[in-house]
């Protein structure tokens, strides 16, 4: 969709899918869906779906590292919020934070050397 809101399009037809964003170079949409992410070509094409978690868990604010196959993530399980890493080549999954507090609202640094959350 144009900043207009014109030229609207639907891409990727998922109906739990939480949240969206862009490839650092505009080429690719990651898509955060309840139990996994969608990796997609930005008009729709070639969508590549991985179950990160069990269907007890919603994946959300997936984002790519800049550089990077890695994509960030949070995970909510119960009451508690954790941030995630997967890699898109591996498929490998790490945990970042693990405690009682929500952690929410991750994002890479511009050159992907941090991460911001709260």
């Amino acid at each position: 969709m144009n900043f207009d809101g014109s030229e609207a399009a639907a891409v990727y037809r998922e109906s739990e899918s939480t949240s969206v964003s862009w490839s650092p170079d505009g080429s690719k949409l990651i898509v955060s869906l309840v139990n996994g992410i969608a990796v997609i070509n930005a008009d729709g094409s070639n969508s590549e779906v991985h179950s990160i978690t069990d269907e007890t868990i919603l994946d959300i604010n997936a984002e790519m590292h800049p550089a990077r196959n890695l994509i960030l993530f949070t995970a909510v399980s119960g009451q508690d919020k954790d941030i995630y890493t997967i890699d898109w080549e591996t498929k490998e999954v790490t945990q970042l934070t693990d405690n009682d507090v929500d952690d929410t609202g991750a994002t890479w640094s511009p050159n992907g050397s941090e991460i911001l959350y709260v």
